[in-house]
């Protein structure tokens, strides 16, 4: 029996959660078990509702029923006037969703639009002929209340116009009525110079539904080879590119990248995210933005729209116009993914769905905050991606957006897999769904996770037969931190490098079932690239030293010896392998002095001019563009063609792709700084040997037969069966390594 509310009673613990689930209930979370059911006169709403009971549906969890409650308005609850908490309307948003096409679909020259919308309490159609002007049309859109779809058919909308919506409501977030959203749905989305950056969504020919399905290069997961880049990056520098070109989907195209990619022997690109971003921050100095000197977004990490590429690649330069609105843009992006494809290159896209813009219009961010993002229970945005409002993937639509978009980009686009940005962040249930219709679209699809951000636990990804970016390999074969944590190359122990060549699976303790789950690289994107990493490390150059291209061209023997010893365990481990852009000549990322960036607020910059750059998301300049030519000059041609060199080995010898944990065998009476093993499959046997010690040589006894030397530290050679034979034992001087066949005859040339 309830307590009276005269009665005195214990004090009730801390309510952390408030969430409305229907019309007459709102559910309290408490942090502890109550030791009784309070009572109705406990609780206070503001505005004032009337409560008729309260239930105990769980030891921490109570159910108040009265009402009735309306999700478009705030609601808040008071718990015995100490804690006051928002009303969230989580479960009462679940239960709407809808199977209908959503954005703008054509039936012969009708327009259908739909919005999935369901607080909102008005939604209207603005529409353009030219997005500089004044709106043309504004209609009004008509509420579904069974699923939360905003509805319209109309005759009046057109090809080539622009649209977006202009919606009321819900109460709980910011004054809206002067702005105009973009289509979440929209396959192509227009952006204004300047700042804040506005966005439409353009209407697209009908005939644009039509486009036949892309195929797909089918590359097996133990052979992939990928190479990570950023599309401006790689074709702003190329000579050889006609100038309106460099930075855009076409300048892959028609330019020379393909054909680097597939000459440097790997078979798979990951282009950093090219659905549409925020690529633009409020100035410098302004309130929002402290840090980022550039006001810039260069990488992509900041998603507005998942089903658009981003226009900024449709022209060279950010243009003084609107941009995005031809049509031609949807087929630039297959284009050139049909160029590579015709390279025998799979590709792979990174997508982002874990957070969302933090400035901008983003219509997943500003239209209702409580469907689309994750809150606490005050009410307040959950950043567990460390980028500010992450996505809720578990939301019914906002997991079918994922999924539909994934479809978008697999069947209109032909991309080959995708690699998922802090997919620690997305909920179980939308990695199955994502695991099984992605696979329905493409069987052989690549699904990688970066497996950090929120729960990091790569075994989530390996259940569900996915890759993941392995940072174990990474930090431990070339270290976490540039200064002060150093992996195998670099501090000689070589023991644990065993469990990595092997695959890091479960037979040896790790998190993989299959070796190819495993996603090896030295360096990626985020943090220092390879060559910096090992500047810094190696003692080449400090942190904060000021330098120049002549001086990051200085690579000492040290540096050099530790970057080929990093190569040679990469190629010829097990799993996946992945290299960042330029790594394969140790280019430097300097901080560059650039006319494109925008001048600075007075203030002190973060990162000075010469520096290396650790983190350089916001730089859309020499910083992060390639430099082609200094590819060929040495002594980073020497680095490029023992990669390509590796690389070649690499696809030519199937014990460095297909072994499995029972094929590797570690050659006794070694350790420490030593590992050497051998690899046997069908038709092909290997002698991996490794010394990391600084000083001291090794004596390897070979096994029974005669050998020849495929590779060291230094070379890759063209005809080792032309070279020495050796039957015995092979001294390993310092940091070096060898690479062994059998020789097919016993003839010595």
């Amino acid at each position: 029996m309830n307590p009276s509310p005269k009665t005195p009673v214990a004090t009730l613990p801390t309510p952390i959660r408030a969430s409305l689930e229907d019309e007459r209930k709102v559910v309290i979370l408490f942090a502890d078990p109550p030791s009784y059911t309070p009572a109705a006169g406990q609780f206070r709403f503001d505005p004032n509702l009337p409560i008729e009971r309260v239930t105990r549906e769980g030891r921490r969890r109570f159910a108040l029923f009265g009402g009735p409650f309306d999700m478009r308005f705030q609601l808040h609850v008071h718990v015995e006037g100490l804690h006051k908490l928002p009303v969230l309307p989580e479960g009462i948003l679940n239960r709407y969703k809808t199977d209908e096409p959503l954005g703008l679909t054509w039936n012969e020259n009708t327009a259908t639009v739909r919005l999935f919308h369901p607080r909102a309490r008005s939604v209207r159609l603005v529409v353009h002929d030219d997005p500089a002007m004044h709106p043309v049309d504004e209609l009004a859109l008509k509420l579904d209340e069974r699923t939360g779809c905003w509805n319209l058919e109309s005759d009046a909308i057109k090809p080539g116009q622009t649209y977006g919506f202009r919606v009321e409501g819900p109460e709980d977030v910011d004054d809206q009525r002067d702005i105009v959203f973009c289509d979440p749905y929209s396959w192509q989305v227009a952006k204004a110079p300047g700042w804040p950056v506005k966005m439409l969504s353009v209407v697209p020919d009908p005939s644009l539904r039509e486009l036949p399905p892309m195929s797909h290069v089918n590359i097996p997961p133990r052979d992939l080879m990928i190479y990570e880049a950023h599309l401006k990056d790689v074709t702003m520098k190329a000579r050889d590119l006609e100038e309106s070109l460099r930075g855009t989907y076409r300048g892959v195209s028609q330019g020379p990248f393909p054909d680097y990619v597939r000459d440097l022997g790997f078979n798979a690109v990951e282009w950093l995210p090219l659905h549409v971003y925020d690529d633009r921050e409020p100035p410098y100095g302004t309130p929002g933005n402290a840090w980022n000197e550039t006001a810039m977004n260069h990488w992509g990490y900041m998603s507005v729209q998942f089903f658009a590429p981003e226009p900024r690649y449709r022209h060279p330069v950010t243009l003084t116009r609107w941009m995005g609105t031809e049509p031609s843009i949807i087929h630039d992006v297959r284009g050139m993914v049909e160029t590579l494809h015709q390279r025998g290159l799979a590709v792979i896209l990174d997508v982002v769905y874990n957070h969302v813009g933090n400035y901008g219009l983003s219509p997943l961010r500003r239209l209702d905050p409580m469907y689309w993002l994750r809150h606490d229970g005050y009410g307040q945005l959950k950043s567990d991606s460390g980028c500010g409002n992450d996505f809720a993937s578990e939301r019914p639509m906002a997991q079918r957006m994922i999924v539909d978009s994934l479809l978008h980009w697999t069947n209109v686009y032909g991309f080959d897999g995708f690699r998922f940005d802090l997919a620690g962040l997305i909920d179980d249930s939308t990695l199955n769904v994502i695991s099984e219709r992605v696979r329905e679209a493409n069987p052989n699809v690549h699904l990688i996770a970066e497996p950090w951000g929120g729960l990091y636990d790569k075994r989530r990804f390996a259940v569900r037969g996915w890759s993941a970016w392995n940072d174990n390999f990474r930090d431990g074969l070339r270290g976490h931190d540039a200064v002060n944590q150093h992996g195998a190359i670099l501090h000689g122990d070589a023991d644990t490098l065993m469990i990595y060549t092997r695959g890091h699976v479960t037979h040896d303790g790790g998190p993989f079932d299959e070796e190819w789950q495993s996603v090896n690289y030295l360096a990626s994107h985020d943090y220092y690239n390879l060559g910096d990493f090992l500047r810094i490390a190696t003692g080449q150059v400090k942190p904060d030293s000021v330098l120049t291209r002549d001086e990051t061209a200085k690579l000492s023997p040290n540096l050099l010896q530790r970057a080929f010893l990093g190569y040679f365990f990469l190629f010829t481990s097990r799993g996946k392998l992945m290299l960042h852009q330029g790594d394969e000549w140790l280019r430097a990322k300097l901080v560059a002095d650039n006319p494109l960036v925008p001048k600075l607020l007075p203030a002190t910059p973060r990162k000075q001019t010469g520096q290396l750059d650790r983190d350089s998301y916001n730089r859309d300049d020499d910083t992060n563009w390639l430099d082609w030519a200094e590819a060929k000059q040495e002594p980073f041609s020497k680095v490029r063609e023992y990669v390509r060199g590796l690389a070649q080995l690499r696809r030519k010898h199937p014990a460095l792709r297909v072994a499995r944990y029972s094929n590797l065998h570690r050659l006794r009476g070694h350790g420490g700084p030593v590992l050497a093993y051998v690899v046997q499959v069908p038709g092909d046997r290997l002698v991996f040997m490794l010394n990391l010690s600084d000083s001291k040589t090794a004596d390897i006894t070979l096994p029974d037969g005669t050998w020849i030397k495929l590779a060291d530290e230094k070379t890759i050679l063209a005809n080792p069966n032309r070279g020495r034979a050796y039957t015995e034992t092979e001294s390993l001087p310092p940091l070096s390594a060898r690479l062994f066949q059998p020789r097919k005859n016993h003839q010595t040339h």
